[in-house]
């Protein structure tokens, strides 16, 4: 195979290859190979052959030609330049010799110098390159892979003295050598080794751990301060010489204050609840919450915590109840947030034992209708104090009826005695509304106590009836009974509906019902079933009515009734014991006749005729009476024949109809479908 080699990176071509598929360029020089093996001495285990590659290059002068054999790899698809990947001598085993260093001269000539893909890319512009011939090899030289790829030294060349290369010691193996960088200004780029990404992931991923560390400690520190506070200013407090430096409150910040830091609520007797006000500022800005504590059970207030802006009023209260008679003196702590805290002091007193007048209800409520009065309720007093005491009630109504009253209006209690008083409210004949009264309790010594009554009157509830339909219509044939219907009954009212059914002498006789009286609740419903009973009744007919009411004494519900009417005909009525006949012909069967049986159900005389609705021409169905009389209950027998042998196959369809030959009769006609098949 016909070969040359690069002048710029001595890497050795093919003979048609157009550039330099190492460093791209266009520069060779024709070179024949040989090839000698020398043996080396055998090793303790293996003879080695080495191969060793002798070139021959000929003067630059002479005059370089391609060859025009193909090449070795004529597809030209995965290789370079057009070598076979087994025919690229640069990726064999053989080892290069030694070569004596041949004088080189600068040749300017502009070419874009390429010395790997992305060196190429880089580096577009025209350079200037030196062609230097193949310099000695005082080193190993690297043996080179598809994965490292080292450029050669490039050596000068003189034009004026031109030497062939010569083999230096042909027998002696080279081992594999270093190579030497190309010079500055053709220096490929050095690979630099990067960072292994498993160690940035790992960075990312702590950095990513303290940022949400950070923010999470950030948002759990500003979660506990309070929502109102603000940045707090710099305040700056010029001393007086002389003058105790005082408590300045710092601006743009909530501050409480109270309106009095002491409230007295004078002494009672014990079981008094007394109440007093005081009022919260806001000496600062913003909102500012509070919330309050104390450590007596007798001491109370509503509310004890809120928010305010300005102002805001707090009721205290002192329930003395059992206490003791002394003086007490109790403590309330105000702890706004963002600010001082503050106490309010309160003192109050218990009288010596006394009498004492308690009642057990502040009001009383009833409720009734105008017809019905409410249950009466009680009302118990009891003498809480040491001493006795005589007390005294008295009653009064806003409408000024008399309509409350009280089982007692005096009575005398000892120490810790009690009574109970019953409170009686008559709603009946009062109209639909409410009522308020008062009972007013009274001792000497004391202020009278009023206990308010509430009277609410509401209508009764009542029930309703409806039935729906209102009449009902039966028709029947003398000595037959018709279908049964039926009609419902709803409550529509507010109470229970206690109802019953009564009927007339021709109901009781002829119309039986399913039930006659039950109890419906309010909004439910019921079906009665009529079915009557006519077999021996008599036309025309008759009507009957039945009448749905209200059980109850004196109950206002309407009664409602149901009107029915039975017609009775005596006339005749026809029925067939058949309404379809088929018949089934071949080429052998021809003929066949089926028995037709005409019954009058009816009570009077049946008067019949028949008659055939035949849609072919051709006469196939016959029967052999065509018309008679038959009495009530009477039947008679009439046969129908077919004949097939006129006709061709397919199906064939007559009807017959039976009639009543009366005029103007009422009765029903029957119709017979005859179906003929012929195969």
């Amino acid at each position: 195979m016909n070969t040359k080699r690069c002048l710029r990176c001595h890497k050795i071509l093919r003979a048609d290859a157009q550039e330099c598929s190492r460093c791209g360029g266009h520069d060779f020089s024709q070179a024949a190979r040989a090839r000698n093996t020398v043996r080396l001495p055998r090793t303790a285990t293996a003879e080695v052959n080495v191969e060793l590659e002798i070139e021959e290059v000929p003067d630059f002068d002479e005059d370089l030609s391609f060859p025009s054999n193909p090449p070795a790899s004529p597809h030209r698809a995965g290789h370079y330049s057009g070598l076979h990947p087994e025919d690229l001598p640069y990726q064999s085993s053989f080892m290069p010799v030694q070569r004596p260093v041949a004088p080189a001269r600068p040749v300017a000539e502009p070419e874009i110098i390429q010395l790997s893909p992305v060196v190429e890319a880089q580096n577009s512009a025209a350079r200037r390159r030196s062609i230097a011939a193949l310099a000695p090899q005082t080193l190993p030289r690297q043996q080179r892979s598809l994965q490292r790829q080292t450029p050669l030294p490039l050596d000068p060349y003189d034009d004026a003295q031109p030497e062939p290369i010569v083999a230096q010691q042909p027998e002696r193996a080279v081992l594999p050598r270093p190579v030497t960088p190309f010079p500055e200004p053709f220096a490929p780029q050095q690979h630099r080794p990067g960072i292994p990404v498993a160690r940035v992931l790992v960075l990312l991923a702590v950095l990513f751990a303290l940022i949400g560390t950070g923010a999470a400690a950030f948002m759990v520190l500003r979660s506990q301060v309070p929502a109102t506070s603000q940045p707090i200013p710099k305040v700056t407090h010029t001393a007086v010489p002389g003058s105790v430096p005082a408590s300045t409150p710092v601006a743009g910040l909530p501050r409480l204050q109270l309106s009095v830091s002491r409230l007295d609520f004078g002494t009672d007797n014990a079981g008094t609840i007394t109440h007093k006000t005081i009022t919260l500022t806001n000496d600062g800005s913003g909102e500012l919450t509070w919330q309050s504590s104390t450590r007596e059970r007798w001491l109370t207030l509503s509310p004890d915590h809120g928010a305010f802006t300005k102002n805001m009023t707090v009721q205290i209260s002192v329930n003395r109840g059992n206490l003791q008679p002394k003086a007490y003196t109790g403590q309330i702590m105000f702890t706004p947030r963002g600010s001082q805290p503050q106490t309010l002091t309160v003192t109050m007193g218990v009288n010596p034992p006394s009498a004492n007048l308690v009642i057990s209800n502040a009001a009383l409520a009833f409720q009734g209708t105008p017809a019905q009065n409410p249950a009466a309720q009680s009302l118990s007093v009891q003498n809480t104090g040491g001493q006795p005491l005589d007390w005294n009630a008295s009653i009064s109504t806003s409408d000024g009826n008399n309509w409350l009253f009280l089982s007692s209006t005096s009575g005398h209690l000892e120490a810790g005695q009690s009574a109970t008083l019953t409170v009686t409210a008559n709603s009946a004949g009062l109209s639909v509304g409410t009522y308020s009264g008062t009972v007013t309790l009274s001792y000497t010594g004391a202020s009278a106590t009023p206990v308010s009554v509430t009277l609410q009157v509401s209508a009764p509830p009542s029930a309703n009836l409806s039935v729906q339909p209102s009449s009902l219509v039966f028709t029947a044939i003398q000595g037959q009974n018709p279908a049964a219907q039926s009609f419902t009954i709803t409550n529509p009212g507010s109470a229970t509906l206690d109802w019953g059914i009564s009927e007339d002498a021709n109901g009781q006789t002829y119309l039986p019902l399913s039930t006659t009286h039950a109890s419906l609740a309010p909004g439910g419903s019921v079906t009665i079933t009529v079915t009557p009973n006519v077999l021996s009744a008599k036309a025309p007919g008759f009507t009957s009515i039945i009448t749905v009411s209200d059980t109850d004494s004196g109950t206002t519900v309407k009664s409602q009734q149901v009107k029915i009417s039975a017609n009775i005909l005596n006339e005749a009525q026809i029925s067939v014991n058949q309404n379809v006949l088929v018949f089934n012909h071949t080429s052998n069967i021809t003929s066949s006749s089926a028995l037709l049986i005409i019954t009058n159900t009816g009570s009077a005389t049946l008067n019949w005729s028949l008659s055939i609705n035949n849609s072919s021409p051709i006469s196939w169905v016959s029967v052999d009476t065509t018309s008679g009389s038959v009495g009530p209950g009477g039947s008679i027998y009439v046969t129908v024949a077919c004949d097939s042998s006129h006709l061709n196959t397919g199906t064939f369809t007559a009807t017959l109809i039976i009639s009543d030959s009366d005029a103007n009769t009422q009765v029903a006609p029957q119709t017979v479908t005859v179906q003929l098949n012929v195969t």
